[in-house]
């Protein structure tokens, strides 16, 4: 059977995505290394349409970005997407809803193109992310014991279409355990997902783990904090559906 998958390609030879395991797992306690600084570790291991942690590059330079995802168009327009922030294009792109047209389009004018951003060792961009395609249950190959500062975890498959899917579900308490391992003392990790049952699931997951409960909220969109945040596309689509964001803020 033979892929048809333009993809592909783009991702293997993309030098902010790293698509092969082995290749993953080997920065596992030297991700410092990787970056070539100690900045602080922020991971997603849910990404969206990759809006948030776009952004999220551009504003904190002196921060080390990781999303994982296993889907390969997914990965390639992230990255671009990073990449065109930190080229400081990002106003351009705040309220453009089809991303993958407008990089098409500035790919073929040239007024962008991956071969104009250097590798993590060049001086002239700074580059502070990097994609891995692999499976978030994968998280504790990955990194060791108290490696990452804070972990994002927006809106996740709740499966909750069948009963004998429920077993998919990411946010069970051998993947919170080991979150919680290789999250630092004191920092941080929040979930967000529009769906009350998954929430509902999550926190009787918690009850089996270490982790502390800083905050939850059952209408996040409604809370103080929830001003000064940084939104999801996912969260604009539910605002214009009148559908509440479940919120959990969890501490080591």
């Amino acid at each position: 059977m033979v892929i048809n998958n333009p993809y592909i390609d783009k991702v293997k030879e993309h030098k902010n995505i790293i698509n092969i395991y082995e290749d993953i797992y080997q920065y596992k306690w030297k991700w410092d290394k990787y970056f070539w600084n100690e900045n602080e570790l922020i991971l997603e291991v849910w990404t969206g349409l990759g809006n948030f942690f776009s952004k999220e590059v551009q504003k904190n330079p002196n921060q080390n970005f990781l999303w994982m995802e296993i889907k390969y168009k997914r990965l390639y327009i992230w990255a671009e997407k990073s990449l065109w922030n930190l080229n400081n294009y990002a106003n351009n792109w705040v309220r453009i809803r089809n991303i993958e047209e407008k990089i098409a389009k500035h790919l073929e004018e040239k007024t962008l193109s991956i071969e104009s951003f250097s590798p993590l060792q060049e001086k002239k961009q700074k580059v502070n992310f990097v994609l891995l395609k692999d499976f978030w249950e994968n998280i504790d190959q990955i990194f060791k014991e108290n490696e990452i500062s804070k972990s994002y975890i927006f809106f996740p498959d709740p499966w909750a279409k069948k009963k004998r899917w429920l077993k998919n579900r990411l946010l069970q308490t051998e993947f919170l355990n080991n979150l919680y391992k290789i999250t630092k003392i004191w920092w941080k990790s929040i979930i967000k997902t529009d769906h009350f049952w998954y929430y509902e699931f999550i926190l009787e997951e918690l009850k089996k783990t270490p982790w502390s409960i800083v905050k939850v909220s059952t209408d996040f969109e409604n809370e103080p904090e929830f001003k000064n945040e940084e939104t999801t596309e996912f969260q604009q689509l539910f605002r214009g559906q009148d559908i509440k964001i479940n919120y959990i803020e969890l501490q080591k």
